[in-house]
């Protein structure tokens, strides 16, 4: 019995610190802007590693899964434990048909200090959705 909860602590502890490290982004709207579609990221740096690098790369298929549009997003600086909002204009996007948005790609991840930035960002990374558009990896 004492194996098991020793075990078990070790796990929930190890599960805690992965969920602490982690860089949580949130689709948080896509809305129509003085006739442009606006994009409205949420990112959560709950890690304690500043980020001097961070792009990720979005597709946006339409609600029949065709792809609409693709962009590639500078999230940096990430300052750790850190919220922030990026905003970003998609001109040739339909907002109103958007169904889905991809995380393609992490395409740079760079802490300032180099010796801190992840083996794999993807693992590292949580998505979120508000509303109807899926976020998905």
């Amino acid at each position: 019995m004492k194996k098991w909860l020793v075990m078990a602590m070790v796990l929930w502890a190890g599960a805690a610190a992965a969920q602490e490290n982690t860089v949580n982004i949130e689709l948080n709207n896509i809305a129509l802007r003085n006739d442009v579609c606006q994009v409205f990221i949420r990112v959560g740096n709950e890690s304690d590693t500043n980020y001097a690098a961070f792009k990720i790369d979005l597709a946006f298929f339409d609600q029949d899964g065709i792809i609409n549009d693709r962009v590639l997003v500078d999230l940096a600086p990430l300052r750790a434990r850190k919220t922030s909002i990026h905003v970003f204009d998609m001109p040739d996007l339909d907002c109103g048909n958007v169904g889905e948005v991809l995380l393609n790609d992490i395409t740079e991840c760079q802490a300032e200090n180099a010796e801190n930035s992840p083996d794999d960002c993807f693992a590292a990374v949580r998505l979120n959705a508000r509303g109807d558009i899926s976020f998905i990896r």
